[in-house]
């Protein structure tokens, strides 16, 4: 059977860049999907992506953001088509239980009966996620909180550094990765993500799912 495509979307700048090239000569519409996060580097990579975007007759991204760092507005041939999200049931009996367990689990057994706020960000340990904002902003609250980060990465030293230097230690656990993401927010009351930058977050959009407060740093 012989496909006759109307549109073609590339997702990748490695794709993006044969459709181009092949646009001109091509019955089908070309859509340029590469753009979905809303940072951009000053490398050679993210520079292309940029150039081949700006050159493709059509142009989604996911957010504004992703646009605009990479030097285009919305407009008739650049649309911003936003991630849906879809609510999740709630389990009271079961986040009440997995909420105790996993509060004991991460700091001590007679913390499972903790009533205060639980605070969870589900990113890697890195640079660019800014945990040590946090942790600073933490340490100034007046009122008491257990804190979970979900993730891993080279900045897990400097982090575990800045807990202890802060005596923050039995209200912040580093969990590592998981696997059991949704049960982890499910028992949160508020979801941060500190990002430096962002596009469209993924943890951001779970967070969503399940009715989350969500504190985020005000950026692309």
């Amino acid at each position: 059977l012989e496909i006759e495509p109307e549109v073609v979307m590339g997702w990748d700048i490695k794709s993006c860049f044969w459709l181009l090239m092949m646009n001109p000569f091509s019955p089908w519409v070309f859509i340029n999907g590469s753009i979905r996060h809303g940072v951009r580097k000053n490398n050679l990579q993210h520079r292309f992506r940029t150039l081949i975007a700006r050159l493709s007759p059509y142009v989604i991204a996911n957010t504004k953001a992703g646009l605009e760092v990479n030097l285009m507005k919305p407009g008739k041939t650049r649309k911003v088509i936003y991630n849906a999200i879809d609510s999740l049931p709630k389990d009271e009996v079961n986040i009440k239980v997995n909420r105790s367990k996993l509060i004991a689990e991460a700091f001590r057994e007679q913390d499972s009966s903790f009533k205060g706020p639980v605070l969870l960000s589900v990113a890697n340990l890195f640079v660019i996620k800014d945990y040590p904002t946090v942790i600073r902003a933490l340490a100034e609250v007046d009122f008491d909180f257990r804190y979970l980060i979900v993730g891993e990465g080279s900045e897990r030293n400097k982090i575990e550094s800045l807990i202890r230097e802060l005596e923050l230690g039995d209200k912040i656990a580093l969990l590592g990765r998981r696997s059991d993401i949704n049960r982890l927010i499910s028992i949160a009351d508020i979801f941060i993500n500190s990002s430096k930058g962002e596009g469209c977050s993924n943890a951001i959009l779970e967070a969503l799912t399940h009715g989350k407060f969500v504190l985020a740093s005000r950026v692309g």
